[in-house]
């Protein structure tokens, strides 16, 4: 189902899959179960399920071998790449800071 918001509609699945990627983030290394996923949305273990299916054929998640699901590395890979480039505009920074002190 769907609802109206303005001209625009939301799309309840599609809803489930950006609430699952955000239950998903800082729990890369343990995962967490299907239950608990859809515990944390507020949705059925059985719609999770799907949702978590359909996101692993786009490598969005990844089912552990403890049966346990984390984000898949395209995602990870984004988080490392935001960290560098804040890394390289600290380092930036400095340089300028550097420049202008007063010596």
């Amino acid at each position: 189902m769907s609802n109206d918001i303005g001209k625009y509609q939301v799309n309840d699945a599609q809803q489930r899959v950006c609430k699952i990627l955000g239950a998903l983030a800082g729990h890369e290394l343990e995962g967490l179960s299907q239950v608990q996923i859809a515990e944390m949305i507020g949705s059925t273990s059985g719609r999770v399920h799907h949702d978590l299916r359909n996101m692993a054929s786009q490598q969005m998640v990844e089912k552990m071998d403890s049966n346990r699901w984390r984000l898949g590395p395209p995602f990870v890979r984004i988080a490392l790449d935001f960290q560098s480039a804040m890394n390289r505009m600290f380092v930036r920074a400095e340089e300028i800071k550097q420049r202008y002190a007063h010596n």
